[in-house]
């Protein structure tokens, strides 16, 4: 059974010495306890503080109460920049000490869709809650004009809006939106005949073929 004195502030005993005067022991073999400090580091509620036995581990499942929507909390550690980290697996207690809470931010995957067309459409990013998405690069297609993002495909009156809108606690979809290009069809006559009034059509659609035109002494051979 472990020897206790008490010295100076100290606790000696058989495996060797507790410098810190926050402690506690109890003699013929019973436990000798140090007081651990825990700091929550700037989001949600530390642990209550209290007596560790010495050479015990920290329970893996301490941790802070009312953790934010934006924080994932990733352990203790020694120092409150959280390099020194605690192994809840292999560290033990030696002494008295304080742990402070190690965290990184809570992040939702917002997803970018071409919606069928487009090039160089934007990777997917992680956002935490209540950001705001930096916008991206615009996409580009032959024959339409980039209208957008929207959250829902259709993209109707759901468009997202850079400088306003923020994530939400989920990820999510953003659609591009495509508006076809106008263009105008004009016809030829190559000076024979009377040429049809021109016609407007959005890219990739088809047009009415027009009445064909006449002249005499010549056969019309179609529009090229």
């Amino acid at each position: 059974s472990a020897t206790i004195t008490s010295s100076t502030g100290s606790v000696l005993y058989s495996k060797g010495s507790i410098s810190s005067a926050d402690h506690t022991a109890t003699e013929n073999g019973g436990s000798i306890q140090v007081w651990v400090t825990y700091d929550a580091n700037g989001y949600g509620t530390a642990p209550e503080s209290g007596y560790v036995e010495l050479e015990s581990n920290i329970s893996a499942s301490l941790k802070p109460a009312d953790i934010p929507a934006n924080r994932v909390f990733d352990g203790w550690a020694r120092d409150d920049e959280g390099q020194n980290l605690w192994n809840c697996d292999t560290d033990i207690v030696t002494d008295s000490m304080t742990l402070f809470a190690t965290w990184s931010p809570f992040t939702v995957t917002v997803t970018y869709n071409g919606n069928g067309h487009g090039e160089k459409i934007p990777e997917a990013v992680a956002a935490e809650p209540g950001t705001k998405l930096e916008q991206p690069t615009q996409p580009t297609e032959k024959g339409y004009t980039f209208g957008g993002w929207y959250k829902s495909a259709a993209g109707s009156s759901d468009k997202w809006n850079f400088d306003n809108d923020t994530v939400g606690a989920e990820g999510f979809t953003l659609y591009a939106k495509w508006i076809p290009n106008e263009y105008t069809v004009i016809f030829d006559n190559q000076g024979h005949g009377t040429a049809p009034e021109p016609v407007d059509a959005a890219y990739g659609t088809t047009i009415a073929e027009p009445t064909a035109p006449t002249e005499t002494g010549y056969t019309f051979n179609g529009w090229f």
